[in-house]
């Protein structure tokens, strides 16, 4: 084949081999096919114009639909708006109907306190007013019975006196009185009568046989008294044993037959002379005085007073020449309670029903809770007269109270005579009504021994302290002089609005005259703020902000406290009625640089404490803390022979001494880490009879817990410090 054939196309080749007809029924045929392919994709896409002009047709029916609930919406929106506003304003009106209702409840209930504290202050004065009538009673009935015995022994005192006037003048009218009167002047010439006297027994019978009469004295016979002088209970020898005579040593007092006949004669002279005087003649001889039996007589006034008004009297350490007087006390009713006596005189005494113990003072006041000794009419402080013992004395007596001091003889101990001495000092302006030679009876105590109370105190367990009890007031001073030291408690407190109102005014109702109460919240969420501006004005300073925990939050308020004393408060505890003012006047009697006492335990909100924790530390004497007990964690200080935290107090130079800081790295202990650093500072303590605070026992505590939480952290501690103390050495 050519180029030029090769050039040509191949559809003109085609068209020029092939038939024309042919070719255009092929033609006819393609494009019927092609015109099939068209419609068909036509009728295709006219389909698909028809699914989306339906499916925009949906669109906008839906959009249309939205645009109309859009409108809805927005309709509802408007509405909600405005319903929105309508709550918010009825809210805020219910909010200020709230608080004012709060207010309004507020002020109720602090009416409804002040209601019942005036309540209870006339229920008190109706009280005392109903005791004054009751005791007004009971003297006259006193009197009344006085009165009647009197007139009863009057009658029998004359009528003895007639019988003994019948039988003198029918004796005087015969020889043998004649012969009795020359027998005793002879006697008393040449001085055996008292001999012969006290011998009756046998002389007597002798006298009447041989000259054949029938004669008795009528000291003797007519008055029985002689055995009464002669020979008291406890000072008869031949009635005591060997062993209570040995035991007791009671100096015997014999009367003389001349004072026996004096007394007889006295007695039947003046029938006003009641038993009160006999047994107060009875007590003066028995103390070596030699009185007069004058109705005039001062000293046996006093002495007959003393025998017959006390109610209740407290007796320390009696010699044994003070027993007598214990014994008439107790037949005459008196409520007689011994202290610190010695073992024999203690069995001497329980055979009389005398409440005797050999336990001292302190000790005593402790296990029966009689950290307040107003009570006592009569206060007897015998040999030895310990300085412990009178100075546990300060602040607790009544002004009314009598004061007895007595003693065996001449102490050979230097101390005792000191003591004695420091003693008789301190009473040296009291008035004396009856002074003997071992014996000496004041009208009243020191004015350091009296209670700085201005009115008397009565503790009701129902009164459910500190929510109804009046407010206590003191004396100006303590009872040294010195002015009231300042107390500074501090309060750390976190959502504890249920307890904290009570602990408030736990506090702020002790009547301390110079108190300052500090309170820290760190930020609670409950009614603490609002408790805490009810009583704004009372604080010296408050504040509710976030802190770094418990120890943090002490040491901003320690760090505000300005007081002489110190001392910490938890949100959930209390003080009990006059804890400041015994922590005072501890501080001012003995010196030192801290004060503990006892803890009354309660479960939650009940009022009434099942037990009373006591530390092992003496009671009235002035220790140093010690360091070595303090460490011994698992034998001392997990025992509870320490204390409770809120019970302690301590001076504003101890605390600077320390460091004048909480660890703030202690979650649970850090009371215990201040003890050590306390104690390593050579801290000294005294623990006083008297109930300082009230611990609650509660599960949202954070110490709560079978598992004891705090004791990890405590060992820690406990580690640490013995390591520091080897490192230093």
């Amino acid at each position: 084949m050519s180029n030029s054939a090769s050039n040509i196309p191949s559809g003109d080749v085609i068209s020029t081999s092939v038939d024309p007809t042919v070719g255009s029924a092929f033609a006819q045929a393609f494009d019927s096919i092609a015109l099939k392919s068209v419609t068909s994709k036509l009728k295709k896409a006219q389909e698909e114009l028809e699914l989306q002009k339906q499916a925009s047709q949906q669109s906008s029916n839906y959009i249309q639909q939205l645009l109309c609930e859009k409108q809805e919406l927005q309709n509802q929106v408007v509405e909600l708006e405005q319903c929105n506003l309508a709550l918010t304003e009825q809210l805020t009106t219910k909010n200020t109907v709230l608080t004012k209702l709060r207010s309004q409840l507020n002020s109720i209930n602090l009416n409804r306190a002040r209601l019942i504290n005036e309540l209870h202050q006339s229920k008190e004065n109706l009280r005392q007013q109903l005791h004054n009538k009751h005791l007004e009673l009971s003297q006259l009935s006193r009197q009344h019975k006085r009165d009647y015995n009197q007139l009863k022994r009057q009658n029998n005192e004359l009528s003895r006196s007639l019988n003994h006037l019948t039988e003198e003048i029918q004796y005087l009218s015969t020889g043998k009185a004649a012969i009795r009167g020359i027998i005793k002047a002879i006697l008393r010439k040449i001085g055996i009568y008292n001999f012969v006297y006290r011998r009756y027994q046998v002389f007597v019978p002798a006298y009447n046989l041989l000259l054949r009469d029938r004669w008795q004295p009528a000291t003797i016979a007519k008055n029985g008294l002689n055995s009464k002088i002669l020979e008291p209970d406890v000072l008869n020898p031949n009635q005591a044993s060997k062993q209570n005579k040995q035991a007791l040593k009671v100096p015997v007092k014999v009367a003389s037959a001349e004072a026996v006949e004096e007394f007889s004669e006295q007695m039947i002279l003046n029938p006003t002379m009641d038993s009160s005087w006999i047994e107060a003649v009875v007590v003066a001889r028995g103390l070596g005085l030699e009185p007069t039996l004058d109705l005039k007589n001062q000293q046996l006034t006093h002495l007959s007073d003393l025998v017959d008004n006390p109610q209740t009297v407290l007796c320390i350490n009696p010699p044994c020449h003070l027993l007598p007087l214990l014994q008439i006390w107790r037949k005459r009713g008196t409520a007689v309670t011994v202290v610190a006596c010695t073992k024999p005189i203690q069995e001497q005494l329980r055979s009389w029903e005398i409440e005797a113990f050999t336990r001292n003072l302190g000790r005593w006041m402790i296990d029966f809770s009689k950290a307040d000794l107003v009570e006592y009419d009569v206060v007897c402080v015998g040999e030895p007269l310990l300085e412990d013992v009178t100075t546990l004395f300060q602040g607790r007596l009544s002004a009314k109270t009598s004061v007895i001091l007595t003693h065996g003889g001449e102490s050979d101990r230097q101390s005792d005579r000191q003591s004695e001495q420091a003693l008789s000092q301190l009473l040296q302006d009291q008035p004396v009504h009856v002074r003997a030679t071992n014996f000496s009876l004041y009208s009243s105590p020191p004015t350091l021994w009296v209670a700085p109370l201005l009115q008397s105190l009565v503790v009701e367990v129902d009164l459910q302290w500190p929510w109804n009890y009046p407010v206590v007031k003191a004396t100006a001073t303590l009872p040294s002089g010195n002015p009231w030291p300042k107390i500074s408690i501090v309060t750390v407190t976190l959502n504890q609005g249920r307890y904290l109102e009570e602990t408030l005014r736990s506090v702020l109702m002790q009547g301390y005259p110079n108190l300052e109460y500090i309170i820290l919240d760190g930020g609670s969420k409950d009614e603490t703020i609002s408790i805490l501006e009810r009583y704004s004005s009372q604080l010296a300073y408050w504040v509710s902000e976030p802190d770094n925990g418990q120890s943090n939050a002490l040491n901003k308020g320690f760090g505000k406290a300005t007081g002489d004393i110190l001392a910490w408060l938890n949100s959930d505890d209390c003080y009990p009625p006059l804890a400041l003012h015994r922590v005072a006047i501890a501080f001012d009697a003995y010196q030192s640089d801290m004060v503990v006492g006892g803890c009354q335990l309660r479960k939650g909100n009940c009022p009434v404490p099942f037990t009373t924790h006591r530390s092992a530390i003496p009671v009235g004497k002035v220790v140093p803390l010690p360091l070595n007990r303090l460490l011994d964690l698992e034998g001392c200080w997990q025992t509870g022979e320490f204390f409770y935290q809120p019970e302690v107090f301590w001076t504003r130079e101890l605390w600077q001494r320390v460091g004048a800081s909480l660890n703030e790295d202690m979650f649970y202990s850090m009371d215990y880490e201040l003890w050590l650093r306390m104690a390593q500072a050579q801290a000294t303590m005294v623990h006083v009879p008297d109930v300082l605070a009230l611990y609650r026992v509660h599960e949202q505590q954070k110490t709560y817990g079978d598992d004891l939480p705090f004791l990890k952290e405590l060992r820690q501690i406990n580690k640490q410090f013995r390591e520091r103390i080897v490192s230093s050495k």
